[in-house]
């Protein structure tokens, strides 16, 4: 089943995102890799500025509903995208507003991590089943008593973090969101997020598959399952993160193809004018299968030339893929 991208329509989704990464500035536990590639990004200098001019009680409140843990106000996300509400502030807040009390009920307490089975419970079961601080627990079961509070302080919440600090952005973050999306292999992108959905969610190729890429989720993602359709919102430098990781095993790939002796020492031979396999075999002392073999190696990564000259095939180093090796190299170690 094709995946669906709709930017457009869930810009709202990155917003739910700026907001969750923005309650949890400096509570995050990626992966090395991950820390490299976000360290000093422009999406995560935005992140942390918002947090930085957070007022004391605008922190409090997003705790309350965007804490790691219990992610209350996340949890939310699929009802969200069953009531198109990701277009736009209005429509996410007008969402809220409606909701009827049951719905927010199960929705908060059906977290992305709640098993089927213990769906089935009665909802403080569930609560205490829940794998998450005790605290975050009686948050929860104090919320379900007094759903018209939550809906009442979440509405005046994001309204406020959305006037404050994303409005003003809304309109270059679609365009960045946009761009990104047009740029990419639609068909390695295509197989990235197919992955991504077969690992972190129950899609099994079936389903409707539905991403809603993200600039202020940079390499995280958050993933749901719904009987009929699979949810993931997106960082889309994670993408390039999967990409930048391949293009580094190519590098190291290619490092141990020129730094083997025989084939160093063959390039340095080729350096100084073409020669023939012969030619070849006599200056390094090795037998002509040994070129054979290594010269295949060579030229099926670029890095040498062939030319037939009447019955002979004289072999010459290709040095712009040399240069463009060491070129990767630079990016990689020196940039």
């Amino acid at each position: 089943m094709k995946v669906e991208y709709k930017f457009d329509q869930y810009i709202m989704a990155d917003f739910i995102a700026f907001t969750f990464r923005v309650a949890n500035v400096g509570e995050g536990e990626e992966e090395e890799k991950y820390k490299a590639l976000m360290r000093g990004s422009e999406v995560e200098k935005w992140i942390e500025e918002a947090h930085e001019n957070l007022s004391s009680d605008d922190l409090k409140e997003l705790q309350v509903f965007f804490q790691k843990d219990s992610h209350i106000a996340i949890s939310l996300i699929p009802y969200w995208y069953r009531r198109n509400a990701f277009s736009s502030i209005d429509a996410l807040l007008d969402s809220i507003r409606t909701i009827e009390e049951k719905q927010l009920v199960e929705g908060i307490v059906n977290t992305s991590f709640v098993d089927d089975s213990v769906k089935q419970l009665p909802v403080e079961k569930r609560i205490k089943s829940l794998p998450i601080p005790e605290e975050e627990k009686w948050k929860l079961l104090y919320f379900v008593q007094h759903p018209n509070e939550v809906k009442e302080r979440l509405c005046k919440l994001l309204k406020r973090i959305y006037e404050q600090y994303y409005a003003d952005f809304e309109s270059l973050l679609l365009t960045k969101i946009k761009d990104k999306v047009e740029h990419l292999n639609e068909q390695e992108y295509d197989q990235f997020i197919k992955e991504m959905a077969s690992q972190y969610t129950n899609w099994d190729g079936n389903k409707k598959l539905v991403v809603m890429p993200s600039y202020s989720m940079s390499v995280g993602f958050i993933s749901f399952d719904e009987e009929e359709v699979s949810l993931l919102v997106v960082g889309l430098d994670r993408f390039n993160l999967s990409q930048k990781m391949r293009d580094e095993k190519e590098v190291l790939e290619l490092l141990k193809i020129l730094t083997d002796e025989r084939r160093f020492n063959m390039l340095r031979l080729l350096k100084q004018r073409a020669h023939y396999g012969y030619e070849i075999a006599q200056e390094l002392g090795v037998s002509n299968s040994t070129v054979s073999h290594h010269l295949a190696i060579l030229l099926n990564h670029g890095f040498v030339q062939s030319n037939r000259d009447e019955n002979k095939v004289y072999y010459a180093i290709d040095q712009d893929e040399v240069k463009s090796v060491i070129k990767e190299l630079e990016e990689l170690f020196l940039k």
